[in-house]
C-alpha cells in the first residue's frame, strides 16, 4: 500500500455506489504490487451482442471470483459467450496480460432466481495469471464477526471525472469503507463504488500480520450504503467444489 493510500485511509467518508457526498475514491499507482495486481478489469460479451465491463479478484493461479450478473444476464441471453480478465490495470497497457475464460460456474439460485444473497461466480482461466500477479487469500470468518471492520474495495468505475474518456472503466481506483452490517450472503458496508466495479473484492487488512483477506464480493448499491456477497460458510463450500471440478 502506497503512502497515498495509508493516509487515506484516515480520511474516509461513507458514500454510496451512485457516489453521494465526497468521492475519495483514489487511483492505485502501484498496480503492478499485490493486491492491485491480482483485481482484474473484466469484459464479457453476451448473446445478445451486448457486451459490458466489471471487476473480478483472482483467488487462484488460475481462477477468479466475480459478480454473477457481470456474466450471467437472462435479458442479455444467458452466460456470456466470451469473458477476458486483465489484471493489475492502471493505464492504456494490459501490464499483466489478458487471459479467456474457460468455464464459469454460477450457482442454481442466481440462474434460476436471481437470487441477489448469490450473485456470485467463479471464472476459469486459460492463462495462470496467479502465478505472476498473485492471487488472494479467502476469509474463515463469520459474517456476523465483521460488523464495524474496515474493509476495502477496488475495482475499475467507469465515472472518474479526472480519467480520459478513453481510459475510462480502465483505471483502478480504491477506497475504504466501514461493515455496517454482515449475515450469510449478505454484506452491507460504506465504501465508493459505481458502475465498473461489480464483482469487485472486499478486503480486510491487518497491519500486524500483513495479511489480506477476501471476506465478499461487490454485488450493488444504494442511496446511502453498498452491498456485497459475504462468503460465508455455505458459499466457501460451494466454491470448494467448483475448484475440485464439481458441477
Amino acid at each position: 500500500m502506497t503512502s497515498q493510500l495509508r493516509s487515506a485511509r484516515l480520511t474516509r467518508t461513507a458514500v454510496p455506489e451512485s457516489v453521494l457526498g465526497i468521492d475519495d475514491r483514489l487511483p492505485v499507482r502501484d498496480v503492478d504490487r499485490f493486491p492491485w495486481s491480482a483485481i482484474c478489469r473484466l469484459e464479457a460479451v453476451f448473446p445478445s451482442g451486448a457486451s459490458l465491463t466489471g471487476t473480478a479478484a483472482l483467488i487462484g493461479p488460475s481462477v477468479a471470483l466475480t459478480a454473477a450478473h457481470c456474466v450471467h444476464d437472462m435479458r442479455l441471453g444467458g452466460l456470456a459467450r466470451r469473458v477476458s480478465l486483465t489484471p493489475g490495470r492502471g493505464d492504456h497497457d494490459r501490464r499483466g496480460g489478458s487471459a479467456e475464460a474457460t468455464r464459469v460456474h454460477l450457482p442454481n439460485q442466481w440462474q434460476t432466481r436471481w437470487q441477489s444473497d448469490f450473485d456470485f461466480a467463479l471464472v476459469h482461466l486459460n492463462i495462470p495469471l496467479g502465478y505472476s500477479r498473485g492471487w488472494f487469500r479467502l476469509g474463515r470468518l463469520r459474517p456476523a464477526s465483521l460488523r464495524g471492520a474496515l474493509i476495502n474495495l477496488a475495482g475499475y468505475p467507469v465515472d472518474r471525472p479526472d480519467t480520459p474518456v478513453e481510459l475510462k472503466g480502465r483505471v483502478q481506483y480504491w477506497s475504504l469503507g466501514t461493515v455496517l452490517e454482515a449475515r450469510a450472503g449478505r454484506l452491507v458496508h460504506t465504501a465508493d463504488s459505481y458502475y465498473g466495479q461489480s464483482g469487485a473484492p472486499l478486503w480486510l487488512y491487518s497491519p500486524t500480520t500483513r495479511t489480506r483477506l477476501l471476506v465478499a464480493i461487490h454485488t450493488s448499491g444504494g442511496r446511502d450504503r453498498n452491498i456485497g456477497v459475504a462468503l460465508d460458510r455455505s458459499r466457501r463450500a460451494l466454491l470448494r467444489r467448483w475448484l475440485r471440478g464439481a458441477p
